[in-house]
């Protein structure tokens, strides 16, 4: 093989494992988010000690603590800031998110605005942020070239000596350990079913997560796509499936750890769910407009529908998906799966610190997570 085709077979398998990155992101990250917006008041995104207290959301103290010895008049950004539950007594607040169904949620304050952005194509000016946060966002991102584009992207919107508060889950629980570093981890609409006796090795939250999370292979060479192109498609969402083509082979997919007695990758979302939300493009279009402007959305159906006909349609959509909740949370069986990549101790500081202009200053366990304070050098 002479060096330029050489080149062009590799040129195409970087192509093809970061289509199949995003397809993997997409399926067992995003949109596992939108739905679970649609469920809950409070959409967990795995911050620890978070909870729900008079219809809001608390606040991660170790964030707090952060943005509390900041200066007065910064301006911070918040990536991948979901409910924009963080505040800022003296400064300005810009977040985003990628699922807009969850930033909808998001409470109005004078001081806070949100987008919908993507943390690998940020739409603020370069070196303009005093101050940024990165929680819980990311351990989703399923290779290691991803990540640094994430911490590069956001690297360039920092003012030179501000600093970035990042954090990610760890591998390392107080109670045991992942299987693997890069894992599917269930979300219940109910809590994980607890163990009979109480103080078994099973007692703990985490120790539940960790039994029931599923160990996956996320090689970062070119396998990555042969073992997804002949293998997983067969067991995937379809939304996957329709972009690789199939292989019938009768083998064990290398998705999963060989180890595991999970032999599949369990669909990201519940098929019941799937099926139930199936929409035409007209109707995806009107509702997605309806949730970001009522009035706007109304009018343009009005061409299709009378405003009795629209009345009746919301109030029935309102009460089916109160009734599809409360049935979804008594239903075991229904569990969604977030894909993660947890940290190993320094695996953090390590990405960071490969980043140009980057520079860890802090790092510390906190919660089951790894912690960084990281300074933007000029």
């Amino acid at each position: 093989m002479n060096l330029f085709n050489k080149n062009i077979k590799e040129s195409f398998n970087k192509t093809n494992n970061d289509n199949i990155c995003k397809q993997i992101e997409y399926e067992y990250v995003h949109d596992v988010y939108t739905q679970l917006a649609g469920h809950c008041l409070r959409v967990c995104k795995n911050t620890p000690k978070s909870s729900s207290k008079n219809g809001r959301v608390t606040q991660w103290p170790v964030v707090k603590k952060f943005l509390k010895e900041l200066p007065d008049g910064c301006v911070i950004l918040d990536i991948g800031c979901g409910q924009a539950k963080y505040e800022l007594e003296n400064g300005y607040i810009i977040g985003f998110d990628c699922c807009c169904d969850v930033l909808i949620k998001a409470e109005k304050r004078h001081n806070v605005d949100v987008l919908v952005a993507d943390t690998l194509n940020i739409p603020i000016k370069k070196k303009s942020i005093d101050a940024a946060l990165c929680v819980s966002v990311i351990h989703h991102f399923t290779s290691l070239e991803r990540r640094k584009e994430a911490l590069l992207s956001i690297s360039e919107c920092l003012k030179p000596n501000s600093l970035l508060f990042i954090n990610a889950w760890a591998f390392e629980q107080p109670n045991g350990k992942f299987p693997s570093s890069d894992v599917l981890v269930p979300w219940n609409l109910h809590d994980i079913k607890k163990p009979f006796f109480k103080f078994n090795n099973e007692s703990t939250r985490e120790e539940r997560i960790i039994k029931s999370s599923i160990p996956i292979n996320l090689s970062n060479d070119n396998s990555i796509s042969n073992w997804f192109s002949n293998k997983i498609t067969k067991i995937l969402p379809t939304t996957i499936s329709n972009f690789i083509k199939f292989n019938d082979t009768p083998t064990k997919s290398k998705l999963v750890d060989t180890n595991n007695k999970n032999d599949i990758i369990p669909p990201a979302i519940p098929k019941i769910v799937e099926s139930l939300k199936r929409q035409s493009t007209t109707e995806q279009l009107f509702c997605g407009i309806k949730r970001w402007s009522p009035m706007i959305g109304r009018k343009l159906l009005s061409f299709v529908k009378n405003v009795e006909e629209q009345y009746a349609d919301e109030i029935t959509d309102e009460i089916f998906a109160d009734a599809f909740t409360e049935i979804l949370s008594m239903l075991h069986e229904v569990t969604y799966y977030r894909y993660y990549h947890v940290f190993k101790k320094g695996e953090l500081e390590s990405l960071i610190d490969s980043i140009p202009g980057l520079k860890t200053v802090d790092s510390f366990y906190d919660s089951a997570n790894w912690c960084c304070i990281v300074e933007k050098i000029a």
